[in-house]
């Protein structure tokens, strides 16, 4: 199955042994379709609009993301809120994950095991920000990822939790605790100062969202960065929180990032403008395995 979360032009075309879903932004409805248009199911009256990403789930489970109104977080690609559908409509799962302190935007992933995977801002004051190295005061929404395990229709535990606040680094303060001398030789770590406009408080805008099962790693693509980064799942929460433990001894700093050198003070070419959608190259196709991103410009 593919994901298509905007519009969708029907064309005469040879079929192939599949369908393609179609959640359209800001609808209450979704259908799977063939190569040639032909409708094969619909979900109609869904609760709320859809956001930004809607995914088909084994056992026929729409998991789609859902706008919802939050007076601070008004960025793009805002959702807020996720549900489990099945697939007579019922929902099977409910979750709001929207406050003054944090909220859900842009990708969620459903998990192997069941877990549904989501990035969220979180706000940091003007003063926090400059306590960790900003050589601007403003209000940042520095992005976290969050997973979430289903107790109930509409509770949960989150199991794991990764946040970008917890890997920073800058070059500006030599008394912060976070300073390095060099930024080049500190590519595990994110420039709290590369792309930081006092105007602007979504810094990462991070999009696209993906799971390696073999390796329990994930990627995920920043926007504003221009780039992607694949970290450890295998950590612990705590773990995700520092620089060791996990399969590969790293914690939760990034393993491996490509796309723009600048941002760590490298030099080189910056292959992405306005990456969404990182995404592991499924098995049995061309170039499996691969780290894919799409160039949004």
């Amino acid at each position: 199955l593919l994901l298509l979360s905007s519009s969708f032009v029907s064309l005469n075309a040879q079929q192939w042994n599949g369908y393609t879903l179609i959640a359209t932004q800001n609808s209450t409805t979704a259908s799977l379709v063939d190569t040639n248009g032909t409708v094969y199911h619909t979900w109609t009256g869904l609760t709320g609009q859809t956001g930004y990403s809607s995914y088909m789930t084994p056992g026929g489970v729409l998991l789609r993301t859902v706008n919802v109104t939050n007076n601070t977080f008004n960025g793009g690609g805002k959702t807020g809120r996720f549900q489990k559908v099945s697939w007579t409509g019922t929902i099977l799962w409910d979750v709001t994950y929207s406050s003054s302190s944090y909220c859900m935007h842009h990708d969620v992933l459903p998990m192997p095991n069941g877990n549904v995977m989501v990035i969220a801002w979180e706000s940091k004051t003007a003063s926090q920000v400059t306590a960790a190295g900003s050589t601007n005061s403003h209000t940042m929404w520095p992005d976290k990822i969050v997973e979430f395990q289903q107790t109930g229709t509409n509770t949960y535990n989150i199991v794991w939790e990764w946040h970008a606040w917890d890997h920073l680094m800058q070059s500006a303060n030599s008394s912060n605790a976070n300073y390095v001398s060099s930024l080049v030789n500190n590519p595990q770590l994110l420039n709290i100062n590369y792309g930081n406009n006092a105007n602007q408080s979504d810094w990462l805008h991070m999009n696209g969202l993906d799971y390696n099962e073999a390796l329990d790693q994930i990627v995920v693509s920043s926007h504003n960065m221009n780039e992607f980064y694949v970290i450890d799942h295998s950590t612990t929460t705590a773990e995700a929180a520092g620089h060791t433990g996990g399969n590969a001894g790293k914690g939760g700093d990034i393993l491996y990032r490509w796309g723009n050198p600048a941002t760590y003070g490298a030099s080189g070419t910056t292959d992405f403008n306005v990456i969404h959608d990182a995404h592991w190259v499924p098995a049995g196709c061309p170039r499996a395995g691969y780290l894919v991103g799409f160039n949004n410009s």
